[in-house]
């Protein structure tokens, strides 16, 4: 096998570690009596909260358009939640979430889904070093 070939092989797969496959997750805590605001992007447009303990939040979402730089309410005013739930959300973008509860609890949000674009230019990564190893392979034999 070629050295630049195995360089080549080596530089695909590493690309391939850079890429994010899940949506990210947001930690938070909160404090009684002290509204919390959180802008996170997304890009499924389904989210998951979740609390450490069992007691209600109030929750906020709004969509951020970036162009007039505004935000349009998404959840009906202050719709509550305990220990989890899952909302789904118009559009993929910039969403202003305002938590309020009257405890300190941490809560998570975490974005539910894979990016399938992702998986897409792994899967053309994966073509090209198996094309690269076929080619590698046919240019021992001839030797």
């Amino acid at each position: 096998m070629k050295i630049t070939t195995l360089i080549h092989i080596l530089l695909i797969t590493s690309l391939v570690m850079l890429l994010p496959l899940f949506e990210n997750s947001y930690s938070t805590t909160l404090f009684p009596g002290t509204p919390k605001s959180l802008v996170i992007n997304v890009h499924t447009p389904e989210l998951k909260f979740s609390s450490d303990k069992l007691t209600v939040i109030e929750l906020n979402v709004s969509f951020m358009n970036p162009l007039i730089n505004e935000a349009t309410i998404i959840t009906p005013e202050f719709f509550q939640f305990s220990l989890s739930k899952t909302i789904k959300l118009n559009k993929p973008g910039s969403y202003l979430l305002e938590f309020f509860t009257e405890e300190i609890v941490e809560v998570t949000v975490e974005g539910v889904g894979i990016y399938t674009f992702t998986i897409a230019i792994i899967l053309t990564l994966l073509i090209i070093d198996i094309i690269l190893l076929a080619r590698n392979y046919l240019l021992d034999l001839e030797l």
